[in-house]
């Protein structure tokens, strides 16, 4: 289950969570958007758009770095903005215990070119506890205790 933004704050109190440099604009109700840093190695200054050829495949790297705590983990999706217009790529399970930027690539599977805009987010995380007792292991548990 996802965690929620009051939860979310909460870790990111407790340090379990840290997002670096962090935007308060950017939390959402069940996560936090990513914004973009590099683009093919490219370090994005001005101008602050990119057009990405149709067919074209390039290289992020997030602004934001992340530091997972062990028992929380995420996922990273594309937001709506870009999903709808053609931009995809595979969905990015973070770890428990990660700790870096998020480096991966993107594809644009429409007909046309997209431009994106860089002062917007790219990604969205979402931030779930990572269940370490699954009932069969309590079971386990209990019968061995008990005998």
């Amino acid at each position: 289950m996802c965690l929620s933004i009051k939860e979310i704050k909460e870790e990111m109190e407790n340090k379990n969570i840290v997002i670096k440099p962090f935007s308060e604009s950017s939390l959402t109700p069940n996560g936090y958007e990513l914004r973009i840093k590099k683009i093919n190695d490219c370090i994005i200054g001005s101008p602050k758009e990119y057009t990405i050829k149709k067919g074209q495949v390039i290289s992020i790297v997030t602004l934001e770095s992340l530091k997972l705590s062990n028992g929380i983990r995420g996922i990273i999706n594309y937001t709506d903005n870009y999903s709808d217009k053609g931009l995809g790529g595979a969905v990015i399970f973070i770890p428990s215990g990660f700790n870096g930027k998020i480096d991966t690539k993107i594809m644009n599977f429409s007909k046309k070119d997209i431009i994106i805009n860089l002062d917007e987010a790219m990604f969205n995380i979402v931030f779930s506890y990572e269940k370490t007792k699954t009932p069969l292991v309590q079971k386990l548990k209990k019968a061995i205790t008990l005998s």
